[in-house]
């Protein structure tokens, strides 16, 4: 746990002289550039850390003796397989395969919160703490996934449809379930909040938690590869009402920037604070079926730069004229209370064993 705990340091020892003091775009590049090549280092120097690790180097073995047909037909999806291809033609070794893949997870990563978040320091203790870094050396196709998409930023918050739609379908190649934030990307981009459609969301997310399994069976008729899933733990049983607590504090942060802090009056916000409504949802029904967990990235990996987003503007909202005093002491208590429950989750990680990412271990 040391080197992950060395994460959290590294994150909150640079922010001051990097990101409080003087702030300017320079130092912030140069914050999130030294933060990612340390998780890079250690993402690269890792053995047998996240649940398939080695099963990724079994399929990396494959793309290896593939010809490139072969890797079209092969029952990974095609986008992933001939990546492992074209890697395969620098390197056969699955350690610099694995670290390919870290800094495919992590630069593009690095790069949109550096180019879009309004704190980077606070988006990059959110990227380590709510285990999005966990999961990129486990789930790293969903990873990747999730990364060509947050690529996508722009796109998704100006609601540029068609390009999203492209970059969502390139994603898919990496890992077809990218194919969800489709319909997912339309009820958060075309229909803004408000209590009558957030009281009736309820209602639909709860009927649909009711019946999720014959959902599920239906969704394994139309897509066959995910039927062998139906009777196994993945669908059959679901992760514990604690992992509710972070979507649902991160939902009500958005809720209270949009209704009462403000945040209404930014351009399209409300997209960002839908991706937090429909993150809640999808976490709601993990709790009954664990597989989800794998496709709440997709939309989750968001929060990364919509809590910095809000966080901006209720800084404004508290800290107005003739109450600066203590608007900031809200402000800064608000803050803390974002610190401190990512932390709690973080610790709750770490002793839970996230992602088969404790203990560290390394090939050196």
């Amino acid at each position: 746990m040391t080197v992950y705990i060395i994460a959290e340091v590294i994150i909150f020892a640079l922010a001051y002289p990097f990101c409080i003091y003087k702030p300017n775009k320079i130092k912030n590049i140069s914050y999130v550039v030294l933060v990612f090549m340390y998780l890079f280092g250690l993402s690269y120097f890792r053995y047998g850390i996240g649940n398939d690790y080695f099963s990724y180097i079994n399929i990396f073995l494959r793309a290896v003796h593939y010809d490139w047909q072969e890797c079209l037909t092969d029952q990974i999806e095609p986008g992933f397989m001939l990546l492992c291809k074209v890697i395969s033609l620098v390197t056969t070794n699955y350690k610099t395969m694995h670290g390919i893949m870290a800094f495919l997870c992590l630069a593009p990563t690095a790069y949109i919160i550096a180019k879009y978040s309004k704190n980077v320091w606070l988006s990059c203790h959110l990227y380590v703490c709510l285990t999005f870094y966990y999961s990129s050396m486990n789930f790293i196709r969903q990873t990747l996934a999730a990364t060509i998409i947050l690529l996508a930023y722009k796109f998704f918050i100006e609601r540029k449809t068609i390009p999203l739609i492209i970059v969502i379908v390139l994603a898919s190649t990496i890992h077809l379930s990218a194919l969800l934030v489709i319909p997912i990307y339309l009820l958060i981009a075309y229909i803004k909040p408000t209590t009558k459609i957030l009281f009736g969301g309820m209602v639909i997310l709860v009927l649909l938690y009711i019946f999720s399994n014959n959902i599920l069976n239906l969704v394994a008729e139309l897509i066959p590869r995910y039927s062998a899933y139906l009777d196994t733990k993945y669908l059959l049983y679901g992760l514990s009402q604690k992992y509710l607590v972070v979507p649902i504090l991160y939902m009500l942060l958005m809720l209270f920037g949009y209704f009462e802090g403000g945040y209404d009056k930014k351009k399209n916000s409300y997209i960002l604070v839908n991706s937090s409504i429909i993150t809640f949802g999808i976490w709601f029904f993990i709790t009954k079926h664990f597989i989800l967990e794998r496709f709440s990235i997709f939309v989750y990996i968001f929060v990364l730069l919509a809590v910095p987003d809000v966080m901006d503007t209720l800084k404004d909202y508290f800290i107005k004229d003739g109450k600066k005093i203590s608007g900031k002491v809200k402000y800064s208590v608000l803050m803390v209370l974002v610190i401190i429950v990512a932390l709690g989750y973080n610790i709750f990680g770490m002793v839970s064993g996230f992602h088969g990412t404790f203990p560290y271990e390394t090939f050196l």
